[in-house]
């Protein structure tokens, strides 16, 4: 059973939405109290003659591979073997604290982004010099790329919103932002709509094709630190009010709010189906029902604030100030899973 994870949870969970048992399984797995999900440490490593351990800021989950890049305040960037269980590369290329990583779709590239107010552009199949896709006047916060690979968008300690192409390496659009403290953006599943949000607690949507403006959503007291669509094209939030809001771009004027906990919240993940995992400032990662709106479970053991989640197929990454990654698996549930797969027959 130790090949189960999040995956089948989550299937688990939408067929039960579909026999009317959903609300029996959260249940069960709610009374287990703290999850107790197993979970694979890595330290990150210093770099060159230096003896200090690097915050994280930002991880990464390569989807067509097994690589993992983790970033920041040391200005480098580590790309970590999830399979092989080491350290690949250590890329020196930035000049200041590394904000945030992201990978393509493809896998073919990685974009870093930090407070020396580049975008830098790595090749994963060989890692060699990087080249320069935008030098701006401020610190970038987030990058995040299409779902189809061919764009990009980068926000930063400004308010303006920068969109690439990917094929040309050109800047084809400059979008005015809400605020000017952006610190996050995401588009949605199908790339027909952009969101961002940062300081003032304002979302605003544009048509991600045309660059209009569509709206500006009022959703947090507080700064936004993480934003993303689920595949229904819902918008996820958290930020620095210590609240979680899902909010359907049709009827925005009724977001559903999560149960609130102590701490600012850095980083939201949507796990697919009715799931979703929160880290921040109390330096546990919690898994939500969105659809029940309830904490379903506890994953702790990092030991400062989690600054950042990635998901994909069945793994969660997180990474924390406690120069720490760790990867979560969910073997304390393992006969739970096994005994509703013995009785509706899951493939």
């Amino acid at each position: 059973m130790k090949s189960h994870s999040f995956f089948a949870l989550m299937v688990l969970i939408a067929l039960f939405s579909t026999r009317n048992g959903s609300a029996d399984l959260t249940a069960q797995i709610e009374s287990m109290g703290a999850l107790n999900w197993s979970s694979h440490t890595v330290q990150t490593r210093p770099f060159g003659d230096s003896n200090r351990y690097p915050v994280v800021a930002g991880c990464a989950l390569q989807t067509t591979g097994n690589l993992v890049a983790i970033v920041g305040d040391n200005h480098v960037v580590n790309i970590y073997d999830r399979v092989a269980g080491r350290f690949t590369h250590q890329l020196g290329g930035h000049t200041d604290w590394v904000q945030a990583a992201r990978f393509s779709p493809d896998g073919r590239w990685l974009a870093t982004c930090g407070n020396d107010r580049r975008i830098l552009l790595w090749d994963t199949r060989s890692f060699s010099e990087p080249q320069t896709l935008f030098q701006g006047s401020d610190a970038i916060a987030d990058i995040n790329f299409t779902n189809d690979g061919t764009k990009l968008v980068a926000v930063g300690f400004e308010n303006k919103v920068y969109l690439f192409d990917l094929n040309t390496r050109r800047q084809i659009m400059q979008l005015p932002g809400p605020c000017e403290d952006l610190r996050c953006a995401s588009f949605s599943d199908d790339d027909s709509l952009l969101a961002v949000g940062g300081r003032n607690g304002i979302v605003r949507i544009f048509n991600a094709i045309s660059g209009d403006q569509i709206t500006d959503i009022e959703l947090h007291k507080r700064r936004i630190r993480s934003i993303q669509f689920t595949m229904d094209n819902r918008l996820i939030t958290c930020g620095e009010d210590s609240v979680v809001k899902l909010t359907d771009i049709s009827n925005a004027t009724a977001p559903m709010k999560l149960p609130q906990h102590g701490g600012k919240l850095f980083a939201v993940r949507s796990l697919g189906g009715n799931l979703l995992a929160t880290g921040g400032s109390n330096n546990k990662i919690y898994i939500w029902d969105v659809e029940q709106l309830k904490q379903v479970g506890t994953l702790e053991g990092h030991t400062g604030t989690v600054s950042s989640l990635d998901y994909h197929a069945g793994l969660l990454v997180s990474g924390s100030f406690d120069t720490q990654v760790r990867f979560w698996s969910a073997e304390k549930i393992a006969s739970l899973i096994e005994e509703r797969e013995s009785q509706f027959k899951l493939r």
